[in-house]
């Protein structure tokens, strides 16, 4: 499959042949036949990086706890401390076999939260774990009566038990379903030398194989996600090409004289899943 892309006059050619290739330039090249003069690799250790944002993905309601199957009820003045993420350990707190799909890079998640056989009024309140106890209420409850809420709690960092439920007042079973997950981008900016500049944890390493050409590895398979490469200097192609497990391939160059000239600068990494 052949698609042109125009950018500003010059047009571009991306060829997919067994992965998409995702060109772009970060300022339109002057009219000129001898192409532009390349600027220098810009000095941009003074700016700040900017905030990264996370984003949200749905989940069919999957069940990871429930203290009916497991554990008992939780009384008044206890916690207990629960598997979301990863496929091991969930049977021993009542959940589903194999997990719920929550990958390790989730920073929080949305949350069902029902309590049932009550014994009285109480409330359950869900954090972090290893976290300082909130003095907000999760859910409220009652005797005899099922209470459902759903909330959006944080998740400590690693591995293990990541979520905490704490009872106080009253005792009460519980089941928990998760509906979906929320996760930072896999996006930063690379330097020259490969070092990754700014950014969040999901870019892993980056290598630098010869001139304009990297390898950045990420910490899940993008094999079928969307990646986008933009040059941070101006006059400056940049394309990703190759990607498949955890890692994408990149190239940067510009044009002199009408030849595709190899360019070691700046650029931003974006991948979209």
């Amino acid at each position: 499959m052949k698609r042109s892309y125009r950018i500003g006059v010059a047009a571009v050619t991306a060829v997919a042949a067994g992965a998409l290739c995702f060109v772009s330039v970060s300022q339109a090249a002057p009219n000129t036949p001898h192409g532009p003069t390349l600027p220098a690799v810009p000095n941009i250790s003074s700016l700040p990086p900017a905030v990264q944002e996370a984003t949200f993905v749905a989940l069919q309601p999957c069940r990871f706890v429930d203290t009916r199957l497991a554990g008992g009820k939780l009384t008044a003045g206890h916690s207990r401390a629960f598997y979301v993420r990863g496929t091991t350990g969930f049977t021993t707190q009542g959940g589903t076999s194999g997990g719920c799909g929550v990958p390790a890079a989730a920073s929080s998640v949305t949350i069902s939260i029902t309590s049932t056989q009550s014994s009285g009024i109480g409330g359950l309140i869900a954090y972090p774990t290893g976290t300082p106890r909130p003095n907000s209420t999760s859910l409220s409850y009652f005797a005899s009566a099922n209470m459902t809420a759903s909330t959006v709690v944080k998740l400590a960092a690693g591995a293990g038990h990541v979520l905490t439920v704490a009872d106080y007042v009253g005792s009460t079973h519980f089941v928990i379903d998760v509906v979906g997950y929320y996760a930072a981008q896999i996006e930063g900016m690379i330097a020259p030398n490969a070092t990754i500049y700014s950014g969040g944890a999901r870019l892993v390493s980056a290598v630098r194989n010869g001139v304009g050409n990297f390898t950045v590895t990420t910490d899940t398979d993008v094999t079928y996600c969307t990646p986008t490469v933009t040059a941070y200097s101006g006059y400056v192609y940049a394309s990703a090409y190759g990607f498949n497990g955890t890692k994408v391939q990149v190239f940067l160059w510009y044009l002199s004289a009408g030849t595709q000239t190899a360019y070691d600068g700046y650029f931003y990494l974006d991948v979209t899943c």
